[in-house]
Formats: C-alpha cells, structure tokens, sequence
C-alpha cells in the first residue's frame, strides 16, 4: 500500500514556502480530493505569508548589520579619540608637573586613572634599537612607531622640522606621550622633512633618546 512520505521535519522555512505552494497547486481542482481538510488558498496564503515574513526577517538582519557595522566604526573612532585625548593629559601632565603641579592630580581632573607608581625601578632605559617614521594617511601627518621598550611604561615622541636636527639651533618639540609603540602626528606643512626621536619613560624616569629619523610630509 503507497504510503505519503512528506519529510516535513527537514525542511527550512524557504522550503516549507515552497513545498506549501507545490501542494496547494496539486490539490487544486484535483477531483481525487473533492473536500481537502485545508484548501488549496489556504496553502497558497500560508506559503506567501511565509516569504513576506521571511523578506522582512532578511530585510532587518541587513539593517542589524549594517548598523552594528556602524558601531563598530563609532566604537573603534571613539577609542582612537580618547587615545589622542589621552596623549594630551598626559602631555599636559608633565608639563605642569614641571611648575610644581602634581601631575597625578591633572590627569585625574580629567577623570582618568593613573599607572601603579609603587613599580620598582629597573634603572635607566636604553634607546630603543628600532624606530620609523612614515608620511601618514591624512593630510600633514606621520606615523611613528619604535620596538618596545623593557620598563617602559610610556613614550615619549618628540619632533624636529628641518633639515638640521643636529645643529645648535635645533629645536626639538615634545609632542606626546603614548603608551603604545606606535602614533600618529599631525600639523605639518605638506614638503617639509619632519624628523622624530623618542624615549621610553619608566619608574626611574625618561631613558635615552632614539636616533632621529625623517620623512617627507606631502
């Protein structure tokens, strides 16, 4: 005796659409089956139903992931802005400690944290042995980076604009202060050679200087 082999716990939502829609049309008018239980509509408006709902579930998947796309992005801009502000704090901070302002106090103001001091020295830094320079991305800036630095908690990136970072009247500008390897530096007029230096800063304080090394700003 033929038996109705359907499989209906296999099938995905597309796939029950359209097998709900191939039944419809075979029970159709088909005189073996004068009062079907479910009419042929009935199937028909299910199976349409079923893919109306499935394109707005398509539709909104798209939006979620465009959207958390764009959140991704503000997140990741949002840390970079705060890394950039950070530089600052602690640019600022080291400057005003120079007046006799506690610096812990200044970057706290800002309502950021400060590093454990109670770290024990491991004596003067060395300079670090790998640094670079790059013409940035952006419109008038630099990247910079150097090898990390054993001890070091910060660094420092200082800046020079000429062609004569040796000379007597080369003036170097401390520019920021990072706790990365690795920043970026802009406000530098397009086809001047911009040189950079840079020291770790540690518990025992700043350690020596890089060699300084340049590019061409475009």
């Amino acid at each position: 005796m033929a038996q109705v082999k359907q499989g209906l716990d296999a099938l995905n939502t597309t796939e029950t659409s359209d097998y709900a829609q191939k039944v419809a049309a075979g029970i159709e008018g088909n005189a073996y089956f004068p009062a079907p239980p479910v009419s042929a509509q009935d199937l028909e408006g299910r199976a349409k139903a079923i893919r109306d709902g499935q394109a707005e579930i398509d539709d909104l998947t798209n939006q979620m992931r465009a959207k958390q796309s764009e959140v991704r992005s503000l997140v990741d801009d949002t840390k970079s802005a705060l890394n950039n502000l950070g530089n600052y704090v602690q640019l600022r901070a080291d400057e005003l400690e120079k007046t006799g302002t506690d610096g812990a106090q200044v970057i706290h103001s800002a309502n950021m944290e400060t590093r454990d001091s109670s770290a024990t020295p491991v004596g003067h830094l060395p300079a670090s042995d790998k640094v670079s320079i790059h013409d940035g991305h952006d419109d008038g800036f630099v990247d910079v980076s150097c090898k990390k630095i054993h001890g070091a908690s910060t660094y420092q990136w200082w800046f020079y604009v000429g062609e004569d970072p040796f000379g007597a009247d080369a003036k170097w500008e401390l520019r920021g202060a990072t706790t990365k390897t690795s920043a970026s530096f802009g406000g530098f007029a397009a086809g001047s050679r911009v040189w950079m230096k840079m020291q770790g800063v540690g518990a025992a304080g700043p350690g020596d200087f890089s060699q300084p090394v340049s590019d061409i700003v475009t």
